[in-house]
């Protein structure tokens, strides 16, 4: 109850304030326009925390069954290097199987925080958050072209 009494408190101060300083209406709407960004911005933090912490158990769980697979025993049983194993092929296959649907929850998860973020901004505000994004991803990329070429690896 004291919660709601307190915000019954706040409207009332701010009703107050607008009816005595009109001009202030929009310094109200731009502060709650900020709170509101900011209470979203961790909303979206805290549910993209707990998802990647699902899926970084996933994963784990995943190279514990790679390493739990006698893939090292096989070959080592085999006649010759190189050979053709129906078991090492089927491990490997199941394991490419489902590190392919990890990369699918990742980008989709990639995908869903981008989506939600978006909502919280403004649209103007969606677009240069965009066009920033894409502009630092095209430096990132440029850079390090240049540095492989200044090394010598392209």
């Amino acid at each position: 109850m004291v919660h709601l009494s307190g915000v019954f408190f706040y409207v009332d101060i701010r009703l107050s304030t607008i009816l005595v300083y009109p001009t202030s209406l929009r310094t109200w709407q731009v502060r709650d326009r900020v709170v509101a960004i900011r209470i979203g911005r961790e909303q979206c933090q805290q549910k993209t925390i707990k998802e990647e912490d699902k899926i970084t158990t996933k994963l784990a769980s995943l190279q514990e069954d790679m390493a739990d697979q006698p893939i090292s025993l096989i070959a080592k049983n085999l006649s010759g290097v190189g050979k053709p194993s129906e078991e090492v092929d089927r491990a490997l296959d199941e394991h490419e199987s489902a590190m392919a649907n990890m990369i699918q929850e990742v980008d989709k998860l990639r995908l869903n925080t981008l989506k939600e973020f978006i909502n919280i901004l403004t649209p103007e505000q969606a677009v240069d958050f965009l066009a920033s994004s894409k502009k630092l991803h095209l430096c990132v990329h440029e850079w390090g072209e240049r540095r492989d070429r200044k090394s010598g690896r392209t």
